[in-house]
């Protein structure tokens, strides 16, 4: 019997940096699996020619640190100019890897596999999208021409090498490998906000500032399957979780809508939505900022939960 480590990594994004940190969590192996990844990260990085990508080197940069309570770095402390303020800590648990870009970082995402992660920075013009690979330190540029209209999240599909690239009004499904886009989804949405794909790949949901929470069937059309209007204000999150059949969506009327969301192996029979249930508990802002984003356990029938207030709460058994 082969034994299956896991790699641990923390995926941030502050200012116009993406900070890649290793957990220490898992088994031992675990850990050692995940700190050796990004040592060879941090080795590629010392060549300074690494990147294949000439337009991607423009737009980003691969910066390697140390804990300080490592001997080879001297006990030297991340400077502050890495993220462009704020203050540095020397309380790390392993390597670090950060990736600069020019302008703020608005989403990212990893790649199913966890070697690849993709970041969109709206501002970035054609470098707007950027997919990136751990392990060898590298980024690529895959769209040679600025969208029409501000990028405003991306993601990988589950398994196969399609890029989901949303704008403020549509969804463009790119293929990777033919580099050439193979569809692309009207939202009817004035101001898209956020997006997630099902497991099975075959089912996007999208969000908006116009308070709507729009599902797409790919193999049924290139236009909403269903439009869900249960919100009062706009929605800054939705997701799918990963075991269990359910999905939500947060907004700044400061819930958490769940559903219900059964995806049927039959492709003759259409995804069955239903609501379960409304979570409360954040305050909304004087700036009128509610749940900003939430994100559900990888196992269990619990959800995370974020907000403006500055509160994280945890619903469990929902």
């Amino acid at each position: 019997m082969e034994s299956q480590f896991i790699t641990s990594f923390l995926l941030a994004a502050i200012g116009p940096c993406a900070i890649i940190i290793a957990t220490g969590t898992g088994g031992i192996h675990d850990a050692e699996l995940t700190e050796a990844l990004l040592t060879n990260a941090a080795n590629v990085q010392m060549n300074k020619n690494h990147m294949v990508n000439a337009k991607a080197a423009k737009a980003v940069k691969w910066i390697s640190v140390t804990t300080s309570n490592d001997s080879t770095n001297n006990n030297k402390q991340l400077p502050i100019s890495v993220f462009g303020g704020g203050s540095s800590s020397n309380a790390f648990v392993g390597h670090i890897s950060i990736l600069r870009a020019n302008k703020e970082m608005a989403n990212l995402k990893w790649h199913r596999r966890g070697d690849y992660f993709v970041t969109v920075c709206p501002k970035a013009g054609a470098a707007g999208v950027l997919i990136h690979q751990l392990s060898k330190a590298n980024s690529q540029q895959p769209f040679g021409k600025k969208h029409k209209g501000e990028v405003q999240t991306a993601c990988f599909h589950p398994s196969k090498p399609f890029l989901f690239v949303a704008t403020t009004r549509d969804v463009k499904v790119y293929h990777l490998v033919k580099q050439c886009m193979v569809k692309r989804l009207l939202s009817g949405c004035r101001w898209i906000s956020t997006m997630d794909i099902h497991s099975t790949g075959d089912h996007i949901i999208v969000g908006s500032l116009d308070r709507r929470v729009v599902w797409f069937d790919l193999d049924l059309s290139s236009t909403p399957y269903k439009t869900l209007k249960y919100h009062e204000r706009a929605v800054r999150s939705v997701g799918f979780h990963s075991r269990y059949p359910l999905m939500a969506s947060s907004s700044d009327d400061g819930t958490v809508h769940v559903f219900h969301s059964t995806v049927y192996s039959d492709l003759m029979r259409n995804p069955l939505i239903v609501p379960v249930k409304i979570l409360r508990g954040h305050t909304v802002t004087a700036k009128k900022l509610g749940v900003l984003s939430f994100v559900f356990h990888p196992t269990q029938p619990w959800l995370f939960s974020a907000g403006g207030d500055g509160k994280i709460h945890l619903f469990q058994d929902i």
